[in-house]
Formats: structure tokens, sequence, C-alpha cells
């Protein structure tokens, strides 16, 4: 009797060990296959949306980092630097627009942070941001600001800002580096039936 007890104990504990294992081991498997055919559908929803658009350039970026490219589109050539840019997400399983925005002195990428940048200066400040995409879906930014609050005989005095929370001098500065050090012009793909097909890739 306790031989028969022992090799049923023996017989659960390795079929829930087997299961656990194929849990483990299947899960990953399942949520990658996921992952990529929603890439797919991405891919092929944002060709059609392209074939069917009169922008004159694009590119894809993942915005927010989340794993799932962006379509980034401007009315501008892609060859000189670009002020404008909108902004479209695949969502509920369609191309959505995620926002527009504008820099004065260009958009810029960069390749260390894989971040879009944005920058202005004038009227009391200096704002610097990076783009990302809200919870909603939208776009939105992320800033680091110099605000002027008065003058010495030095010149304007400033106050530094990250995201809305004030920091030094110094680490507005290395931030600042950190943001622009890698960046340049961002560069977009010339409208065409041939650059989508080769350029549009998950």
């Amino acid at each position: 009797m306790e031989k028969r007890t022992s090799t049923w104990r023996k017989t659960l504990v390795l079929s829930f060990t087997l299961l656990c294992a194929a849990v483990f081991l299947l899960g990953p498997i399942q949520t990658q296959a996921a992952s990529k055919r929603t890439r797919k559908q991405a891919q092929k929803a944002y060709r059609n949306f392209l074939y069917e658009s009169d922008y004159r350039s694009f590119t894809l970026i993942d915005v927010n980092r989340d794993g799932l490219k962006e379509l980034v589109v401007s009315y501008e050539g892609g060859r000189n630097m670009v002020s404008q840019i909108i902004v479209y997400t695949y969502k509920n399983a369609v191309v959505q627009r995620a926002g527009d925005h504008y820099s004065a002195f260009g958009i810029r990428y960069n390749k260390k942070t894989k971040r879009l940048y944005g920058s202005r200066g004038g009227g009391g400040g200096i704002e610097n941001w990076y783009y990302t995409l809200a919870t909603d879906g939208s776009l939105r930014q992320v800033y680091l600001q110099a605000i002027e609050r008065g003058y010495n005989h030095n010149g304007p005095l400033y106050d530094y800002y990250d995201n809305g929370k004030q920091i030094t001098k110094a680490k507005y500065r290395r931030k600042l580096k950190k943001w622009t050090k890698h960046s340049s012009p961002l560069r977009l793909h010339k409208m065409s039936i041939r650059n989508i097909r080769k350029q549009v890739k998950m």
C-alpha cells in the first residue's frame, strides 16, 4: 500500500513538473507570436495608409519605445530640415492619428536614446523636449526647460526644470548634453511606392 502511494505521489509530482515546464516554455512563444502578428498587421495597415495619403515623406520610429513602431510623416521633403511632423500609431487594429508638432529649429533624432526631439528659444526661456505617447495614444512632449526669472550684472538668470520638476543648472546641462550629443536632423524617406514597400518594415 505504501509502495502504491509513493508511486502515485511520484507520478503526480512528475506531471505537475511537466505542466509547469510547458507553461514556462510555451508562454513566451505565444506572447512573441502575438507581438509578431500585431507588427505584421501594423506594417500592412501603414503601407495601405501611405498608398492613399498625400504626404511627401515618412519614416517609422518607436516613439514611446513599446516595441511597436509609429508612422512619422510630413508634408515637407525629407532631405532638408523637417520642421513639422504628424505621428500615427497602430491602435485597436487601425491607424490612428496621435498628433502633430512643429519645431522652428527642426525635428531631431537621437540614435543612442532613440528619441525624437524638438526645441525652441525666446520669450523668456529655452525649451527642449522629446516626443512620446500619452496613455490615451495622443502625442505628448516631455520637457527640459530653462525659464528666465530675472537679471543681474552678468545677464539673465534662469530656473531649470526637468518635466516640471526644478533641477540644478549642472543637472540641466548634463541632461541636455545627453539629449543632444548623438542627435542629428531627422531624415525622412521620399514618398514613393518603392520606398513604402522597402522602408515600411516592422
